[in-house]
């Protein structure tokens, strides 16, 4: 998925890969974090349909496309660890083409 400059057009997309990922269409009393977050529209997402908590982290800073919560960290870090719980930890395709080595994931 690429990025473009209509928001719009951006949040359309992850709409679409929302439902292909069988996510909840009600997330009312539900906690998102998106690891590998692209800008933040899954998050994004997560907040127009009812979450109460969602973060979005990346180890690489990226620009905040939609005014969201972002914190720069790996999830292999002790920074990760301090994270609270979340009840939906969602990943969509990136995490595994950014690891040097695949086989530390699995």
């Amino acid at each position: 998925m690429r990025i473009s400059e209509d928001l719009n057009e951006n949040l359309d997309k992850v709409r679409k890969r929302w439902t292909q990922s069988q996510l909840p269409e009600d997330m009312s009393d539900l906690s998102f974090l998106d690891v590998g977050w692209w800008g933040g529209g899954f998050v994004k997402i997560a907040e127009e349909k009812g979450a109460k908590n969602t973060l979005g982290i990346d180890f690489v800073k990226s620009e905040n496309m939609h005014d969201i919560k972002f914190i720069q960290c790996d999830i292999f870090s002790e920074k990760y660890l301090e994270l609270p719980k979340f009840d939906i930890v969602f990943c969509w395709r990136c995490f595994i083409s950014h690891r040097k080595s695949n086989i530390i994931i699995i």
